[in-house]
């Protein structure tokens, strides 16, 4: 559902921003620079089911399953956009962010003997993406802009930490979920202003979701295997969904 809102978003977003490219086309100037490339920073908003969903399949117990919440962080991004023409281009870009995670720190007395459960960590993902862009002048120094991309996604999450108290006594397991990845999207707008023939300001808003798969995890049980971590080849989900608003410069050839 969220892919299919992605895709409809963009087939009405451009048409809708060639319309307005044909009404400023004859009044800007025939002069662009091809190659542009841009550093941003700013905040990493996590949305929606980011450290929410539960992880499918394993480990097996439900309270496991559960990855937790993160919360707002930061983000860094390098960009570099090719221009077909003055409005019209593609560009290619690699973001990073980092998200900590709430620390929850919950207690299962359904289960018995009693599970504690805790985590520490935060979540880190890095995107690698390309797509149209589209850039319209509003005055003679500020561009509006807007960027529909696809690529990858590549995430780590938090360590997850089982305490079992069978017989009164602790019994200690600890979860690292290896790095996972998935198919990514995001769209976003934003505006540059010029402040000379070389040198731009930009300011960008986006989203971006992506359905993370992490094809394994490693158990260290203080009992079962003498602490030495054990791997699990048991695939788990997560949807990772983030907002990113960020600003920065741009370097114009």
């Amino acid at each position: 559902m969220k892919l299919q809102a992605f895709f409809i978003l963009s087939c009405c977003l451009f048409p809708f921003l060639a319309f307005c490219q044909a009404g400023v086309s004859s009044t800007s100037s025939s002069e662009y620079s091809k190659l542009n490339i841009g550093f941003e920073a700013g905040a990493s908003l996590p949305a929606h089911l980011f450290g929410k969903a539960p992880a499918s399949g394993s480990p097996a117990n439900p309270v496991v399953q559960r990855l937790w919440n993160a919360l707002p962080g930061f983000n860094l991004a390098v960009h570099a956009t090719w221009m077909f023409s003055k409005h019209w281009g593609v560009q290619g870009a690699v973001r990073g962010n980092v998200n900590a995670n709430d620390d929850l720190r919950e207690t299962n007395d359904v289960i018995s003997p009693p599970v504690k459960i805790t985590s520490e960590g935060d979540y880190y993902n890095w995107q690698g993406m390309a797509g149209p862009f589209v850039s319209l002048p509003l005055t003679k120094k500020v561009d509006f802009t807007a960027q529909v991309l696809i690529g990858v996604l590549v995430s780590s999450s938090p360590t997850i930490t089982q305490v079992d108290y069978g017989n009164g006594l602790p019994f200690n397991s600890t979860f690292v979920y290896h790095t996972g990845s998935g198919f990514a999207y995001s769209a976003g707008v934003g505006a540059k202003y010029k402040l000379d023939n070389r040198f731009s300001l930009s300011l960008n808003a986006s989203y971006t979701g992506a359905d993370v798969r992490y094809p394994s995890y490693s158990i260290t049980d203080a009992g079962n295997n003498g602490g030495h971590p054990q791997t699990i080849d048991s695939p788990s989900k997560m949807a990772v969904e983030l907002i990113q608003v960020s600003a920065g410069i741009v370097y114009s050839f």
